[in-house]
């Protein structure tokens, strides 16, 4: 697992969207030849005399906010232009993400807990770490007491609460790990919430992810035009719009227009 500011972006094969968008730009080359033809003109060499590969093009926010919606393709890829280039956006990608970054702001500075009751056996050096690390634990929502031996979770913050104990107590364990082992600070209070996220247990990241992924528009579902407007306009506005939760890309840049 990992926080937002550490990300492990996964390789990905374009070969899908490609092979469905194919089709849209070899209609649009063909009718571009085909007004060429018409009027006599000199075949032009390359790709088109009107485009030009756009791989080299790199996106962010403001530029995605200027997209114009063109057309939803397959119910999977909405096409936009965008400043002369012709973009795709996976659907399920784009509100994945906003999805995610709405999500971590809630959560980022939640006091919501739910009682628990999950018992943890220690030996007296984790009975220290717990005791050491009481406040990092707290400020995360996990309230815990020491019963001889046994360590007794008995709050979480409610974003897990659906989670079984087994899941709990190893997120526990593991967060405690990472505050001793100084890979989190824990109490890291801040008005960013980009920010305080570095700090949350990974198993909150886990359970933020695995929701924003499940709650997101999914590949099928045909989007009329305000509803792909409202899905582009609320992706220019994340803090990283390229990349849907798990580190995959949101858009690709296919094609360009010489004259822009």
């Amino acid at each position: 697992m990992q926080s937002p500011s550490k990300k492990v972006f996964s390789p990905v094969l374009f070969d899908k969207i490609k092979a469905v968008l194919e089709e849209v730009v070899r209609r649009w080359i063909d009718r571009e030849r085909d007004v060429r033809l018409q009027r006599k003109a000199r075949p032009s060499l390359g790709f088109s005399r009107f485009f030009s590969p756009a791989s080299d093009v790199v996106l962010d926010g403001p530029t995605i906010g200027r997209s114009h919606v063109v057309a939803q393709v397959e119910s999977k890829f909405i096409l936009v232009r965008i400043d002369g280039m012709l973009v795709a956006l996976d659907q399920h990608a784009c509100d994945e993400r906003v999805r995610v970054e709405a999500l971590y702001r809630r959560w980022a500075a939640s006091t919501h807990t739910v009682a628990v009751h999950i018992e943890i056996p220690v030996g007296v050096g984790e009975i220290e770490q717990f005791a050491r690390f009481g406040a990092e634990l707290s400020r995360w929502g996990i309230k815990c007491r020491v019963e001889n031996e046994v360590v007794v979770i008995h709050e979480v913050l409610a974003l897990v609460a659906d989670k079984n104990a087994a899941f709990l107590q190893t997120g526990v364990l593991q967060f405690l790990d990472d505050l001793a082992s100084k890979r989190k600070r824990g109490c890291a209070w801040s008005v960013d919430w980009w920010v305080a996220t570095t700090e949350m247990p990974e198993m909150y990241h886990g359970a933020i992810r695995s929701q924003a992924c499940r709650e997101a528009i999914r590949f099928g579902k045909t989007l009329d035009k305000d509803s792909q407007r409202r899905l582009v306009a609320d992706l220019a506005l994340c803090r990283d719009p390229l990349h849907c939760a798990h580190g995959r890309p949101t858009c690709v840049p296919l094609i360009r227009w010489l004259n822009k």
